[in-house]
């Protein structure tokens, strides 16, 4: 029984814990409703440097390298959604290529490529590739991804 209620606490206590979103430094006092989702989306990388500046100083040419290593398999040389893999999945890539992908809040691409498709409600097929590319690494690839819905 002492173990239940110790067990209850650690749990109650992790749970009252301040949210902290991966990637920041530091907890965030919690907001709610619009305000939440504004702040949620409005710094997310580790340096603290907004996703949009992130991605005004990416390199396109580097991120476009990196969009032939990493993500051609499924969204194709092109970035349409054809990529060799793209058969094989339940839910298709997204055509980037689409004016609406370069309407998309800079945050929101951010997060998708960072976090995965699942973290966001999309597919759980995109992968979350911020454990193998860095923030800046990310930017390049979406100024490169930019590039193509133009």
């Amino acid at each position: 029984m002492t173990w239940l209620r110790l067990g209850t606490a650690v749990i109650t206590l992790a749970c009252a814990s301040p949210p902290r979103e991966a990637g920041l430094g530091s907890a965030r006092k919690p907001v709610a409703g619009r305000e939440a989702h504004e702040h949620r989306h409005a710094q997310v990388d580790r340096q603290d440097r907004p996703v949009r500046q992130l991605i005004a100083e990416a390199d396109e040419q580097r991120g476009a390298q990196i969009f032939a290593a990493r993500c051609t398999p499924c969204h194709g040389t092109h970035g349409r959604g054809d990529g060799p893999l793209a058969a094989k999945l339940v839910t298709e890539p997204r055509d980037l290529t689409r004016r609406e992908v370069g309407n998309l809040p800079p945050e929101h691409l951010y997060r998708v490529v960072r976090d995965g498709g699942a973290s966001v409600g999309l597919s759980k097929a995109m992968p979350a590739w911020g454990r193998k590319l860095d923030d800046d690494q990310i930017a390049d690839v979406l100024a490169f991804v930019l590039t193509l819905s133009k």
